[in-house]
């Protein structure tokens, strides 16, 4: 009884192994005919055909799913065909049945298989004498895309052993089709394929990290575009006196005296320096003593009832009279005085004492006090932003509590450059009028109120300018 035992399960490995080869042959020799270097519709027919010679079919159709439709690439023994005709048609519709689906159907059922409909498949079997049909959806990725559909006789039932056999070979047949169709898609197919494959991942089931990740940023990104809020420039800043009287030598003379210097305060009237004024006493004297001198003569002259000398000595006492006049003038012009109360901005004599000056040589400059402007010096990136009477803030690095708001008043379209930048100076007034702790000269940072802008262009805006102004440089 062991020996009987024996042999019968040699005989059964035996039978086994042979029909595993048979089957691996089968599988080997389909991928080759789905590899070989022909159009796809061709590939198509010589699979078709392949299949209806090893299962002994009648028929054998391969489909390709597109949406919810199916359309026959190929046909056993029938290289060109008529896609209108009511065969080819019943033949779809079965395969959409089974894809529709996603299950194959065996027609008539076999044990192995779940319940399904099989409405289109009766159809088909009734209107071809009712044959046996087998229908093998082909999936990538979770989705079909392509349909196996094998007919032959109502006298040879489709098996389960024949159903394993496809449902085997039908994995590796799909990666070979799949890789067929996508290989001759045009280049507009391949991307629109890509974007419903990439669609289908992202709303598809799973990878709830990576979706979470993606509707927060997209979220974000909405909530950037939507949201608006002020849009600011902000440009670097100098509180100077809107007024700034310049001091200028009066005459070519040496300092003798200073008494203020830059950001003191004077008052109106004060004498601000003094010019040596020896040299003008003396030839005051002189001229004083010269003019004595030709009175004289002239006295002498009416008295002697001489006509033309009186005349020339009388043009000679009003010469010197004039002279004396302009040393006068000189003398008094020599004490410089504050034309009105306010703080030196400019100058400091008190060091070089003695040093000459010539005449209209700037000084000093004063401005006065409680009358200030704001110069701001804003990139020209920004400069087309602005207009007049637009509205900010100033903060000054003095005072960096005190926010002192401003007003737009002048826009000056002549640019400087400083600090490796080019720049556009704009006045501003104060318009609260709190001046008393301001001084000309401080300087500070200035954001002026340029209207709303969603969030996202304000971060961005910026880095995009300057990389269409790269693109527009390289031609592009």
């Amino acid at each position: 009884m062991f020996q009987w035992g024996v042999t019968w399960l040699e005989s059964t490995l035996e039978a086994s192994s042979e029909e595993m080869g048979d089957v691996n042959q089968f599988i080997h020799s389909m991928i080759e005919i789905g590899l070989k270097d022909e159009p796809m519709a061709l590939t198509a027919y010589h699979i078709s055909n392949f299949f209806a010679e090893y299962f002994h079919c009648t028929r054998v159709g391969l489909g390709e799913v597109d949406g919810l439709n199916v359309h026959i690439l190929g046909l056993s023994h029938q290289l060109r065909f008529d896609s209108r005709t009511s065969m080819v048609r019943d033949m779809e519709l079965a395969m959409e049945e089974a894809s529709d689906q996603k299950q194959s159907i065996i027609y008539p059922k076999v044990d192995d298989i779940a319940s399904c409909v099989i409405q289109k498949h009766q159809t088909l079997s009734r209107l071809n004498e009712d044959a046996s049909i087998m229908t093998i959806p082909l999936e990538k990725e979770e989705t079909v895309f392509a349909t196996l559909l094998l007919m032959r006789s109502k006298n040879k039932p489709f098996r389960n052993d024949e159903y394993k056999v496809l449902q085997r070979s039908s994995e590796l047949l799909s990666s070979v089709l799949a890789f067929k169709l996508k290989e001759e898609d045009t280049l507009f197919t391949k991307v629109f394929q890509n974007i419903k494959q990439k669609l289908r991942w992202l709303f598809g089931k799973g990878h709830f990290r990576f979706k979470l990740l993606l509707a927060s940023i997209l979220t974000l990104l909405i909530t950037l575009l939507i949201v608006k809020i002020p849009y600011y420039i902000y440009a670097k800043s100098t509180l100077e006196g809107a007024i700034q009287q310049v001091i200028v030598a009066p005459y070519d003379g040496f300092i003798e005296k200073a008494n203020v210097r830059a950001g003191g305060k004077v008052d109106a009237g004060e004498v601000m320096v003094q010019l040596a004024d020896h040299d003008l006493k003396l030839e005051y004297r002189k001229l004083v003593s010269e003019r004595g001198k030709i009175k004289k003569e002239y006295r002498e002259a009416l008295a002697l009832r001489e006509r033309a000398k009186v005349s020339i000595l009388s043009a000679q006492i009003s010469q010197v009279n004039a002279r004396i006049d302009l040393v006068e003038e000189k003398v008094e012009r020599s004490t410089i005085k504050a034309p009105f109360s306010g703080i030196v901005v400019s100058g400091d004599l008190s060091q070089p004492l003695g040093a000459p000056v010539e005449k209209g040589e700037a000084l000093f400059k004063v401005s006065p006090l409680g009358n200030y402007r704001v110069i701001l010096n804003v990139e020209d990136e920004d400069i087309s932003k602005l207009t007049v009477k637009e509205e900010g803030s100033l903060r000054l690095v003095g005072l960096p509590y005190d926010a002192l708001d401003i007003s737009i008043s002048r826009i000056i379209p002549i640019s400087t450059v400083a600090n490796g930048g080019n720049y556009f100076r704009v006045e501003a007034k104060l318009t609260d009028g709190n001046e008393t702790k301001l001084k000309p000269g401080m300087q500070g940072i200035a954001k002026v109120n340029v209207g709303e802008e969603n969030v996202l262009w304000v971060l961005s805006h910026t880095l995009l300018d300057r990389i269409r102004l790269w693109f527009w440089s390289l031609g592009l």
